[in-house]
């Protein structure tokens, strides 16, 4: 880790650094404060938003188990988890200002994984 380089920070922008691309990434059980903070930042200066939600990888085991005598397959609960989590971002980015540049991720996986992928690939400013 380079030295200066603090990590759970939030950075603050700093005179010749804007602040032009920010990653969110979108937990709908905590809330949205940190899609909120990101949008006033983004908002102040004129940046865009990537919304990232994630679904957890399920193990195959799932596909022994009985719910109501039908066999739950991975897929299957995966695909209702994607359905539901699309919904609460959708819901959560039409409360954001109509004139924030906004895009969204579904992305199954680990989450801090799929998080330092889209990192690596994104050239983010900031992350929230």
């Amino acid at each position: 880790m380079e030295e200066g380089t603090r990590v759970g920070t939030t950075s603050t922008n700093e005179p010749g650094r804007p602040i032009r691309r920010i990653l969110v990434r979108f937990e709908a059980a905590r809330g949205c404060a940190a899609l909120r903070q990101a949008a006033d930042i983004a908002h102040r200066e004129c940046a865009t938003i990537d919304i990232c939600g994630t679904v957890r990888r399920r193990s195959v085991l799932l596909s022994l188990a009985l719910v109501g005598g039908v066999a739950i397959t991975p897929e299957t609960l995966e695909a209702e988890e994607l359905a539901e989590l699309a919904e609460e971002m959708r819901r959560a980015v039409a409360e954001l200002p109509a004139d924030l540049g906004v895009r969204s991720f579904l992305l199954v996986g680990n989450r801090r994984r799929k998080m330092a992928e889209l990192m690596a690939a994104g050239d983010y400013d900031l992350v929230v």
